[in-house]
């Protein structure tokens, strides 16, 4: 049994990607608040300029967004402890606990090609989706 601790940095999360995340989502939260004034505008107050309000506060309301939900994600996702066995694998995270066993995994060959359940009922009667019910 061997257990290893995986960080952010060694699941992909540096500083350059998180950079760019952290932009794709205020940049997001800026669209859909931008769009919020669109649909409904309240901006007669503010005259003719009353998008360029908007546009500063759905970039600065965004990074603040963007900051907040990246910090909350990293803690609750990061560090875990993963813990593999002969017998399956267990992630140990901070707030719950994921366990996968040896017997429980099936490849793509055990499935007939689909990630769905396959119907042992519709198997056993020779039907076939591509026709006729013979085997080659």
């Amino acid at each position: 049994m061997h257990s290893y601790t995986v960080t952010s940095e060694i699941a992909g999360y540096d500083r350059k990607r998180r950079a760019l995340r952290i932009l794709f989502e205020a940049g997001f939260f800026a669209a859909f608040q931008i769009m919020f004034q669109v649909i409904w505008p309240d901006g007669a107050k503010l005259g003719h300029l009353w998008y360029l309000w908007y546009l500063g506060f759905g970039a600065i309301g965004g990074l603040i967004f963007a900051l907040m939900f990246e910090t909350v994600l990293a803690k609750l996702t990061f560090p875990y402890t993963l813990v593999v066995s002969d017998d399956g694998i267990i992630t140990i995270h901070p707030i719950y606990e994921r366990s996968v066993r040896k017997d429980e995994l099936k490849g793509v060959a055990e499935l007939n090609g689909n990630a769905l359940p396959v119907d042992s009922e519709y198997q056993n009667t020779g039907h076939s989706e591509h026709g006729s019910g013979a085997v080659s």
